[in-house]
């Protein structure tokens, strides 16, 4: 992949997540600017640094614990089918994982950008960012 003019936050979010060991990063801008172009050339150059690679697009994602369910029967090989945040916080400690979710705005109310569209990831996402996320 060619970097035209984002070479700079390329470096930048690479050193952030390597160096110095950070957990969770946004990249926010207007729609068309190159936001998930920029995710997959990061994912793609740190994607060695990591036992997995997870990249889910939540444009089409149904509310309620799909995605949930999703991860973490993805992570435990199948053997869990059922949505528990718990199992999944104990499978994102265990394993070094890259979790990329794309389109993110597309799960926030529209009318409030800083809240959740009813039905969705509320929940996992407030205990993840309790039980995972901070450091």
């Amino acid at each position: 992949m060619t970097n035209y003019g984002c070479s700079q936050e390329l470096t930048q979010l690479k050193s952030w997540i390597l160096q110095d060991g950070c957990r969770l990063l946004t990249i926010f801008g207007i729609g068309g600017v190159g936001k998930t172009t920029l995710a997959t050339k990061l994912a793609i150059s740190v994607q060695d640094q990591f036992e997995y690679v997870i990249w889910r697009s939540l444009q089409y994602t149904p509310p309620g614990n799909s995605l949930l369910t999703e991860l973490g029967s993805f992570l435990s090989n199948q053997q869990e089918t059922t949505p528990d945040i718990d199992l999944l916080i104990h499978y994102l400690r265990t394993y070094r994982c890259l979790l990329v979710l794309d389109n993110f705005e597309t799960v926030l109310d529209a009318a409030s950008m800083a809240k959740y569209r009813p039905n969705y990831m509320k929940i996992e996402l407030t205990k993840v960012e309790q039980g995972v996320l901070q450091s």
